[in-house]
Protein backbone atom coordinates (compact mmCIF):
# COMPACT_ATOMS: atom_id res chain seq x y z
CA UNK A 1 0.00 0.00 0.00
CA UNK A 2 1.25 3.48 -0.36
CA UNK A 3 0.12 7.44 -0.41
CA UNK A 4 1.31 9.51 -3.64
CA UNK A 5 1.34 12.83 -3.52
CA UNK A 6 3.63 15.80 -5.35
CA UNK A 7 5.33 18.51 -3.57
CA UNK A 8 7.52 22.16 -4.23
CA UNK A 9 10.56 21.54 -2.63
CA UNK A 10 13.28 24.69 -2.42
CA UNK A 11 16.82 25.60 -0.62
CA UNK A 12 17.55 29.15 0.77
CA UNK A 13 20.70 30.31 2.46
CA UNK A 14 20.00 32.54 5.37
CA UNK A 15 23.06 34.74 5.34
CA UNK A 16 23.20 35.04 9.05
CA UNK A 17 22.06 31.68 10.62
CA UNK A 18 24.50 31.02 13.41
CA UNK A 19 23.21 28.67 15.97
CA UNK A 20 20.47 26.55 17.37
CA UNK A 21 18.73 29.20 18.86
CA UNK A 22 18.73 30.76 15.10
CA UNK A 23 17.59 27.38 13.70
CA UNK A 24 14.46 27.70 16.48
CA UNK A 25 13.35 31.03 15.64
CA UNK A 26 13.50 30.39 11.65
CA UNK A 27 11.78 26.81 11.60
CA UNK A 28 8.75 28.27 14.09
CA UNK A 29 8.06 30.84 11.81
CA UNK A 30 8.30 28.46 8.16
CA UNK A 31 6.15 25.66 9.83
CA UNK A 32 3.60 28.61 11.20
CA UNK A 33 2.83 29.41 7.17
CA UNK A 34 2.58 26.07 6.27
CA UNK A 35 5.91 24.17 5.96
CA UNK A 36 6.17 20.71 6.51
CA UNK A 37 9.73 19.86 5.69
CA UNK A 38 12.43 22.03 6.77
CA UNK A 39 16.09 20.43 6.89
CA UNK A 40 18.61 22.67 8.23
CA UNK A 41 22.67 22.51 6.73
CA UNK A 42 24.18 25.31 9.68
CA UNK A 43 27.58 24.44 7.79
CA UNK A 44 26.45 26.32 4.46
CA UNK A 45 23.59 28.29 6.24
CA UNK A 46 21.04 26.02 3.47
CA UNK A 47 17.41 25.29 4.29
CA UNK A 48 15.77 22.46 2.49
CA UNK A 49 12.39 22.97 2.76
CA UNK A 50 9.25 22.48 1.23
CA UNK A 51 5.18 22.27 0.78
CA UNK A 52 2.51 22.27 -1.65
CA UNK A 53 2.65 25.64 -2.97
CA UNK A 54 6.61 25.91 -2.60
CA UNK A 55 6.56 29.85 -2.77
CA UNK A 56 9.33 31.69 -2.28
CA UNK A 57 8.22 34.59 -1.06
CA UNK A 58 6.05 33.20 1.45
CA UNK A 59 9.25 31.39 3.06
CA UNK A 60 11.40 34.51 2.47
CA UNK A 61 9.03 36.86 4.94
CA UNK A 62 9.02 34.04 7.36
CA UNK A 63 12.69 34.37 7.67
CA UNK A 64 12.34 37.67 7.65
CA UNK A 65 10.15 37.54 10.12
CA UNK A 66 12.13 35.41 12.48
CA UNK A 67 14.76 38.13 12.37
CA UNK A 68 17.34 36.75 9.63
CA UNK A 69 17.69 37.71 5.77
CA UNK A 70 17.52 35.56 2.84
CA UNK A 71 20.56 35.49 0.66
CA UNK A 72 18.45 36.57 -3.02
CA UNK A 73 21.26 35.18 -5.25
CA UNK A 74 20.81 31.52 -3.99
CA UNK A 75 17.75 29.47 -4.39
CA UNK A 76 16.69 26.12 -5.65
CA UNK A 77 12.95 25.30 -6.43
CA UNK A 78 11.94 21.82 -8.08
CA UNK A 79 8.83 19.50 -7.96
CA UNK A 80 9.14 16.38 -6.30
CA UNK A 81 7.18 13.05 -6.08
CA UNK A 82 6.80 11.29 -3.11
CA UNK A 83 5.32 7.68 -2.03
CA UNK A 84 4.83 7.10 1.39
CA UNK A 85 4.93 3.24 1.90
CA UNK A 86 3.64 0.72 4.06
CA UNK A 87 5.61 -2.04 3.94
CA UNK A 88 9.37 -3.58 2.73
CA UNK A 89 7.62 -5.52 0.36
CA UNK A 90 5.85 -2.58 -1.10
CA UNK A 91 9.36 -0.67 -1.14
CA UNK A 92 11.44 -3.69 -2.56
CA UNK A 93 8.31 -3.69 -5.55
CA UNK A 94 8.76 -0.15 -6.03
CA UNK A 95 12.25 0.18 -6.04
CA UNK A 96 12.24 -2.24 -9.08
CA UNK A 97 9.30 -0.53 -10.86
CA UNK A 98 11.43 2.77 -10.95
CA UNK A 99 14.16 0.95 -12.14
CA UNK A 100 12.05 0.20 -15.44
CA UNK A 101 11.04 3.64 -16.09
CA UNK A 102 13.78 5.07 -15.55
CA UNK A 103 12.91 6.89 -12.53
CA UNK A 104 15.56 7.82 -9.60
CA UNK A 105 14.78 7.68 -6.34
CA UNK A 106 16.55 10.02 -4.46
CA UNK A 107 16.14 9.50 -0.83
CA UNK A 108 14.16 7.27 1.81
CA UNK A 109 13.23 8.76 5.07
CA UNK A 110 10.36 8.12 7.61
CA UNK A 111 8.90 5.50 4.64
CA UNK A 112 8.58 8.47 2.17
CA UNK A 113 10.28 7.71 -0.59
CA UNK A 114 11.54 10.73 -2.90
CA UNK A 115 10.94 10.27 -6.56
CA UNK A 116 13.29 12.03 -9.70
CA UNK A 117 11.27 11.20 -13.17
CA UNK A 118 10.95 13.35 -16.16
CA UNK A 119 7.33 12.45 -17.07
CA UNK A 120 3.77 13.33 -16.13
CA UNK A 121 3.62 12.06 -12.10
CA UNK A 122 0.04 10.16 -14.04
CA UNK A 123 2.54 7.96 -15.67
CA UNK A 124 3.76 6.93 -12.24
CA UNK A 125 0.59 6.52 -10.82
CA UNK A 126 -0.87 4.14 -13.67
CA UNK A 127 2.64 2.09 -13.57
CA UNK A 128 1.75 1.33 -10.28
CA UNK A 129 -1.77 0.57 -10.73
CA UNK A 130 -0.85 -1.94 -13.72
CA UNK A 131 1.67 -3.63 -11.46
CA UNK A 132 -1.00 -4.15 -8.79
CA UNK A 133 0.44 -1.52 -5.87
CA UNK A 134 -2.54 -0.83 -4.01
CA UNK A 135 -2.96 2.87 -2.95
CA UNK A 136 -4.62 3.68 0.27
CA UNK A 137 -6.54 6.29 -1.40
CA UNK A 138 -8.48 3.81 -3.40
CA UNK A 139 -8.63 0.98 -0.86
Amino acid sequence: MYNYYTTRKMKIRIKNMACGHCRLKIEAELRQVGFEYIDFNMLDDIIELSNEEGDFKIAKRAVEKAGYLVDLNYSEEKKVHLVRISSHETYEELMDILERIEANAISFKNSVLEVHYKGPCGDILEILDIFGIESNEHA
